[in-house]
């Protein structure tokens, strides 16, 4: 049987509140930007955040802490109707039990499935202690680090990653760089490009939140894969957390992914498993 590193943190509900929380200050910095973006907002209400914007958009969503009265829900869920976009509500390990620890324990998911919500996704959350290690590179890969004065050339990196036509070069990196210094662009943002012989072929991101590190996330392209583009990723937002003097790393991915593999074999463990739970319009 593995014995626990002593140094790891355990996993209750105190931790994941703090995980959930970490990932809800990633949200509203794309929300509550210096340059407004026209009908984002962010509203606090008790223990309950809640991410608005006009348009349909998976960050919509509301962060419960499981304590939030009837009333609190549904006033929060009427500023989503009133706007007719979806609403979006993770339910975790630390919320899913609503007002505990009384005996007569009322479900979170029970309360969403009666106000017209269903279940759409479901994730897992990977953490692991961040210490800083010589990273492993393979042949003919390289890794370049963006900080908020390069977010130019990031952009333009990301477009031939996400294989967009040198056709739009100009006007795609342009808007991608304008949203970039608009939602991306503080101090607490870095932004990574592997490159495989000389191409830009994976991008990845970090947002440092509260000590903790978020690896946001990262994609290679298909005929790049299986070469450790995304492995080496990992490494060099761990050890950006750990000059960032970050306590804990973590990411969001589906079970049994490939990127989920990618953060096991580099010493993540499972911090916890959510569903996501929506209301359409």
């Amino acid at each position: 049987m593995k014995v626990p590193n002593v140094q790891e943190p355990l996993i209750d509900e105190a931790l994941v509140r703090r995980l959930q929380q970490a990932h809800a200050e990633y949200i509203e910095q794309g929300y509550a930007t210096e340059e407004p973006v026209a009908g984002r907002a962010v509203i606090t209400l008790g223990t309950a955040r809640a991410f608005v914007s006009d348009e349909e958009n998976y960050h919509n969503r509301i962060v419960l802490t499981g304590s939030e009265s009837d009333d609190v829900l549904d006033a929060l869920i009427a500023r989503y109707a009133r706007r007719k976009v979806s609403c979006y509500v993770e339910v975790n390990p630390a919320n899913f039990y609503r007002d505990p620890p009384s005996m007569n324990r009322r479900l979170l998911s029970d309360a969403l499935i009666g106000r017209g919500f269903t279940p759409v996704f479901f994730r897992s959350v990977w953490m692991a202690p961040v210490q800083e290690a010589a990273p492993e590179i393979p042949p003919g890969v390289t890794i370049r680090h963006f900080g908020p004065d390069d977010l130019d050339a990031y952009a333009e990196a990301l477009r031939i990653v996400l294989e967009k036509p040198d056709a739009e070069a100009g006007a795609y990196t342009r808007a991608m760089s304008r949203r970039l210094k608009r939602e991306e662009g503080g101090g607490a943002w870095q932004h990574f490009v592997a490159s495989w012989q000389g191409t830009p072929r994976a991008a990845a991101s970090l947002f440092i939140a509260g000590g903790f590190g978020y690896l946001v996330w990262g994609f290679t392209t298909p005929e790049a894969r299986g070469r450790g583009l995304h492995r080496c990723l990992i490494r060099a937002r761990i050890n950006a957390a750990a000059r960032a003097q970050c306590t804990l790393a973590f990411a969001h991915t589906g079970f049994g992914t490939p990127g989920a593999r990618n953060f096991q074999r580099l010493g993540f463990r499972l911090a916890y498993n959510f569903m996501t739970f929506v209301r359409a319009y």
